[in-house]
């Protein structure tokens, strides 16, 4: 009989008759096959296993096909045509018994007529689709038309549609990706999935970390059209029109000067004008004289008229009226200026307050202000805030304080916009009382280096810090030298190998 050979998917080499056969899956192409046959005549091989001697050899159906040279290699060609081994020989799982008489030809304990892939091992039997081929055979485990080797979620339906997605470009798609951004934190727990951000800085406090929030600074506004994305601005305020927030815009009014310095913030002055001296400046000053009357509610608006008194009642105060008492007479030439003959004989002070009451007799000073309450009124007062501290003499003349001035420059502490003077108003001074005009603040904890105890904030106070301005809370301090590492210029290290 002749020897019967299966179609596995392993080669094997034999020695027939001084040659060499190399067994292959017939119908590969390119070679040339030749039958192995057992029995006696001319070319028989009689080592063959279950050689039957005597049987002449012939060519059947049944033979086993193998490859005894390939021309295109230079191979000896000899002639013979390729015969293929039928269906039935087939023998998959290498068991002995073809498939044709196999109930269980992949060997995966599932009988043929169950098994959903009945050519491949899958005792699993898994089919994710339920498409009736099992995801060990199936191209296409999950049915969403995309084969396994393209798809990037093999097991998981992609919608029609949809467009799948790898974050993180790890091979795997974020719909069956654990971690779609591969920030080592679990999309489960992962507040921003999709941006990797191990960290997750949450500046306003949501409960949203930035790199996932659309609205930063909480202020309604979505950070792409927000003006001031990370400070809240709620009504977009941009004096200056220059696509900045005045939340975060260092000059609201473009002129030139930093708000820290600028006594109108919104308004532009350059010249920085300042009538009244109270640190407003006169363009953005709502009293510009400085006498508490505001706007249109002041008839004198840049002459002090503090009562606002119109002695003639033409709308113009006594303060900048050129006749106050409308009696033909300029007030440079009227002895009464602002009360009309014979008047003025009771009240040399023109103020309407007669003589034997009036507490400034010879000072205009028709409400009668008295700010210390000593009964001299403040027009005639020689120590208006009664600090004992005559008003020639006092910085601050209608503030009681004592004669300190910080910075020296003949304004009292007590009134001074800016007490140390380095240029920053008091309120912007991260260290109001020294001088720090750089406003360096190693540890941005608000308190400038020149006034903070722990500049660096490494819990060592500067006194006792060996680097008061670069953190180093070890005070590691390598070559003895009393200077910290981190500001040592040069650092010598001991014992180097």
């Amino acid at each position: 009989m002749f020897w019967k050979a299966t179609l596995l998917a392993f080669m094997w080499t034999q020695a027939v008759d001084g040659c060499q056969l190399t067994y292959e899956p017939p119908g590969t192409g390119g070679e040339e096959e030749i039958l192995v046959a057992d029995g006696n005549s001319p070319g028989d091989d009689a080592a063959f296993p279950g050689d039957d001697a005597g049987t002449p050899d012939a060519w059947t159906a049944t033979d086993l096909v193998v490859d005894i040279g390939e021309p295109d290699l230079g191979e000896p060609d000899l002639g013979e045509p390729e015969i293929v081994v039928p269906p039935d020989q087939v023998d998959t799982d290498g068991d002995g018994v073809p498939n044709v008489l196999d109930p269980d030809d992949d060997n995966d304990g599932i009988p043929d007529l169950a098994d959903i892939c009945q050519f491949t091992f899958d005792p699993g039997q898994w089919d994710k689709d339920d498409d009736g081929l099992g995801d060990a055979c199936d191209t296409d485990d999950d049915g969403d038309g995309i084969l396994d080797k393209q798809d990037l979620c093999p097991l998981k339906f992609d919608p029609p549609g949809s467009v799948p997605v790898d974050t993180d470009g790890d091979g795997q798609g974020n719909l069956c990706d654990a971690d779609d951004d591969g920030d080592g934190l679990l999309d489960l727990v992962d507040i921003c999935p999709v941006n990797a951000a191990p960290k997750h800085i949450d500046t306003d406090g949501d409960g949203i970390p930035n790199e996932c929030d659309d609205d930063n600074d909480q202020d309604g506004w979505a950070d792409v059209w927000d003006n001031c994305p990370w400070i809240a601005n709620p009504i977009q305020s941009d004096t200056d029109g220059d696509w900045a927030g005045n939340a975060c815009d260092g000059d609201d009014d473009n002129d030139g000067l930093p708000e820290m310095f600028d006594n109108c913030e919104t308004v532009a002055n350059a010249d920085q004008c300042d009538f009244d001296k109270d640190g407003i400046g006169s363009v953005c000053d709502d009293d510009i004289d400085g006498d508490g009357a505001t706007g249109l509610d002041d008839n004198c608006p840049v002459h002090p008229n503090k009562y606002q008194l119109d002695s003639d009642g033409d709308g113009m105060g006594d303060g900048c009226d050129p006749d106050g008492d409308n009696d033909g007479l300029p007030d440079l030439q009227d002895a009464c200026p602002f009360v009309a003959a014979p008047a003025c004989a009771e009240d040399p002070d023109k103020d309407l307050v007669d003589s034997s009451i009036d507490n400034c007799p010879s000072w205009t000073n028709p409400a009668q202000e008295d700010m210390d309450g000593d009964g001299v009124g403040d027009p005639c007062d020689p120590d208006i805030d009664g600090d004992f501290i005559d008003n020639i003499y006092d910085l601050c003349p209608f503030v009681p304080s004592d004669s300190d001035d910080l910075d020296g420059d003949k304004v009292g502490d007590d009134c001074d916009p800016d007490l140390d003077g380095d240029g920053f108003k008091n309120e912007w001074d991260n260290c109001p009382t020294v001088f720090n005009p750089n406003q360096f603040d190693t540890d941005g904890d608000g308190l400038g280096d020149g006034c903070a105890a722990d500049a660096d904030g490494d819990l060592k106070p500067n006194v006792l810090d060996n680097c008061p301005f670069s953190f180093n809370p070890l005070q590691t301090d390598q070559d003895k030298d009393g200077l910290g590492d981190p500001c040592d210029p040069v650092v010598s290290v001991i014992n180097k190998k």
